[in-house]
């Protein structure tokens, strides 16, 4: 018999985050004998394009996901995600009228308060996807201490309690739980990528960028260091071809990287694999705050997916190890034009390297695929409703 499993998340399958690292991975997990009850948040915006909705419905009634789309409320924060959370647990319970689930899959922090607001039994599987608290402090959200931080702070520990199972993105978030007092089993699984829709073509063709950055502008991500790495290796008499792909600049940036000679290009997220295959390197430099001990940023395993090699700062995830580790890229030692310089040497002596791209794309196949990830999950899933350690 199948399994039954409810999958909540916070994250709607319309989001591009939800289309690309949510619906794959349940994707492959339905066809190793699980049965979903998807239950999402969609911003009203996205439910209301009927076409992207239709498709969305299409794909996961293919591959027999039952899918339950809740509209998503934003404002005012405590009392629109109260609302959501209630909205979750009776979803649940209506569900749950017909059989009984095997174990609920939480993503993030707030679904987990959904199954304990139903009461219903069974295991849950805790997916945390970085350390909310700690993220809303380093963003500067709210006040380390305050009211809203306490009783976040609250919430992701009765959760942990609830709790069965628990899976992190790296190898140092599982660290802080344990230094933290959790004693539940803690699985790494990092952000994975499509081997199938991320691969490089071949033969190779002929780049028409040397340096990529692909995804939004802004937030954690640090735009104006990457602007200055790239005018240090051009005022170092380097004319390198910069590309920047990103759908949230608006008219001032992309004005801004026009003046600078920096092509810039919006695309769907579909079309990302056919922009990355006219590069040569990725580059992606992320502030580097407590809470991001917890990331794994998908870009890596876009990029390495591709081929191409990465050039990122320290201090994320276990990114630093496996770019390090891997042989797949390099990292700054800090953000000073000395070290923009050597790390640009680095790189180009590894893109001289014939065998680097063979090795980002294998690396890539090993370490972050898809399929090794919705293995690692099934493998998760049968320890849970088998009560094994």
């Amino acid at each position: 018999m199948p399994l039954r499993v409810a999958y909540l998340s916070y994250d709607g399958a319309l989001d591009p985050l939800g289309s690309t690292q949510v619906v794959p991975y349940l994707e492959g997990l339905s066809r190793q004998e699980v049965h979903f009850e998807l239950i999402t948040f969609e911003k009203p915006s996205r439910l209301g394009d009927a076409d992207r909705l239709a498709s969305m419905s299409a794909r996961l009634a293919r591959a027999g996901i039952a899918w339950h789309p809740l509209r998503y409320h934003k404002s005012p924060r405590v009392p629109a995600t109260l609302f959501d959370v209630i909205r979750g647990a009776l979803c649940l319970k209506r569900l749950a009228r017909s059989s009984a689930f095997d174990l609920f899959h939480c993503r993030g922090d707030i679904t987990p308060v959904m199954v304990r607001m139903s009461r219903l039994p069974g295991p849950l599987l805790l997916d945390m996807r970085g350390f909310f608290a700690d993220e809303r402090v380093d963003a500067g959200s709210w006040s380390s201490g305050g009211l809203l931080d306490r009783a976040v702070r609250s919430v992701e520990r009765s959760n942990l309690k609830r709790a069965n199972r628990v899976v992190v993105l790296t190898s140092r978030g599982r660290g802080v739980l344990k230094d933290r007092g959790v004693t539940l089993p803690v699985d790494v699984i990092p952000t994975c990528v499509d081997c199938g829709r991320f691969a490089p073509p071949s033969p190779r063709l002929e780049a028409d960028f040397d340096l990529v950055y692909f995804g939004s502008l802004g937030g954690w991500y640090m735009t104006q260091a990457m602007l200055d790495f790239v005018a240090e290796i051009r005022r170092s008499g380097q004319k390198i071809r910069v590309l920047f792909l990103t759908n949230n600049a608006d008219e001032a940036t992309r004005s801004r990287l026009r003046d600078l000679d920096i092509a810039i290009e919006t695309c769907a997220p579909e079309d990302v694999p056919k922009w990355l295959m006219r590069c040569r390197t990725a580059f992606f430099f992320i502030r580097a705050t407590p809470s991001k001990i917890a990331s794994c940023p998908t870009k890596l395993a876009e990029a390495l997916a591709m081929g191409l090699p990465v050039l990122t700062g320290p201090g994320v995830g276990d990114v630093d190890q496996l770019v390090r580790g891997g042989r797949v890229g390099v990292v700054l030692s800090d953000y000073s034009p000395d070290s923009y310089a050597r790390s640009w040497k680095e790189l180009t002596d590894l893109l001289n390297d014939p065998q680097t791209a063979d090795r980002c794309r294998a690396f890539a196949e090993e370490r972050l695929s898809l399929v090794g990830a919705t293995n690692s999950y099934a493998a998760v899933y049968k320890r849970l409703v088998g009560g094994e350690p």
